[in-house]
């Protein structure tokens, strides 16, 4: 035998070495829940909406860090609830389709549900996502039964006790909570809702645990990524974020980058169709107030910081309806209504008709208008937002100073109805 150290060469059978497995297997784990509303686009045809899409296809590229996507099984139901029911209020469409083509199609709510089951498992595998199953015998049933009678979080105040759905949720997530490692190097575990019963109830049960987030929007669980990737601390991050929030917008004051690098105009001359953008059966989009979110941690590199900050522009679309009255002709009792009506109501040509015999009267003309002149009614349809994307940069001096802002791109994201 030779007195030579051995180098640890890996099983020959598997090329990769089993030390480098051991290296895969020690990357940390980041295992994030996501609550309904992270998930409703209102469409029929898509499981997630676009935004979250884009962050889980953008998440495969890190090496670094192992990220897990769980959806409870709970919230897979309840989207396909709400994603069958988007689809049977087409119907009426396809009926009158039918009626047109003189063609049965074929198609019915069992259909649809069928085809709604089958689009969820495409996409969930598509995706990556881990449906989280609920342990129904470990949860505590007589603690469910007493918070429902006593409205405790997460079940709302008020005659009813709405909120068993969020409990469920919130049991689901405690569960994997429990069954996964507690050491914040090696694995942590985030809640994705804007719910704030929810995320009271998950806090309660994880105040003592310091490596449980629950994050309330997509661009903060971006801004855990980023900073889980990089070389930043969250405690680098969070010192800073409020520095750099007013670096960019500080209300009452013009000096920010939304102002010095004129981010407004850039938006209204880049994306004016997109600012124009509405629902198919909308007439009119009328925008409301900007509302600049708090940066979003992006990465750093030396003494340069990227963040990105989403701007949302609220939005009402209408549809517009020609509203009139019909009023009955005075002393013509003998004559229909339409006789006094214009071929085409809205000209508004109501008079004395060519055909209408003469008449007198001390008191004024027989002859009325029919059809009241009113402008078009806005009839609100839809109510949404346009999010733009804007990337920045800044430098941090030694003193933690931040200097030298700009701003390197800005981007449209996407348009949502409600």
């Amino acid at each position: 035998m030779s007195d030579k150290p051995t180098v640890d060469q890996g099983d020959s059978r598997n090329p990769s070495g089993q030390s480098e497995k051991r290296a895969q297997r020690r990357r940390p784990v980041l295992k994030i829940v996501l609550d309904t509303n992270q998930l409703f686009t209102g469409s029929a045809s898509d499981l997630l909406q676009l935004a979250l899409r884009q962050v889980i296809e953008a998440s495969r590229t890190h090496r670094d860090i192992e990220i897990e996507w769980h959806v409870p099984e709970v919230v897979r139901s309840e989207r396909e609830y709400q994603m069958t029911d988007a689809a049977i209020e087409l119907l009426p469409t396809i009926t009158k389709l039918e009626r047109l083509l003189g063609h049965n199609l074929g198609i019915n709510t069992d259909i649809l549900a069928s085809r709604v089951r089958d689009a969820i498992e495409r996409q969930v595998k598509e995706l990556g996502l881990k449906i989280l199953p609920l342990n129904e015998k470990d949860i505590d049933w007589q603690c469910v039964v007493r918070d429902a009678i006593f409205r405790k979080p997460p079940f709302e105040k008020g005659k009813t006790e709405k909120g068993f759905r969020d409990r469920l949720i919130a049991e689901s997530f405690l569960q994997l909570v429990r069954s996964s490692p507690r050491t914040p190097s090696v694995c942590r575990v985030a809640l994705v809702t804007n719910d704030g019963l929810l995320a009271t109830t998950v806090e309660a049960e994880t105040k003592t645990l310091e490596n449980v987030r629950i994050v309330k929007s997509l661009e903060d669980l971006q801004d855990l990524i980023n900073t889980l990737v990089s070389s930043a601390t969250e405690e680098f991050v969070a010192a800073v974020r409020q520095p750099a929030m007013e670096l960019f917008f500080k209300e009452g004051s013009k000096d920010g980058l939304y102002y010095t690098e004129k981010v407004r105009e850039a938006i209204v001359g880049k994306f004016a169709a997109s600012l124009a953008e509405k629902p198919a059966n909308a007439d009119l989009r009328e925008n409301g107030t900007w509302y600049i979110g708090a940066p979003s941690f992006v990465e750093k590199h030396g003494q340069k910081i990227t963040w990105k900050t989403t701007i949302r522009v609220e939005a009402t679309a209408y549809k517009l309806e020609q509203r009139g009255q019909v009023f009955a002709p005075i002393g013509i009792p003998d004559l229909p209504i339409s006789h006094f009506l214009s071929t085409s109501p809205s000209n508004l040509i109501i008079g004395r008709t060519p055909a209408s015999p003469p008449l007198e009267s001390g008191s004024g003309s027989f002859y009325q208008t029919l059809l009241g002149a009113t402008s078009p009614e806005k009839i609100q349809i839809a109510k949404g937002h346009s999010a733009f994307h804007v990337t920045w940069t800044v430098t941090i001096t030694s003193n933690r100073k931040l200097i030298n802002g700009k701003v390197v791109d800005v981007e449209f994201a996407e348009t949502t109805w409600g």
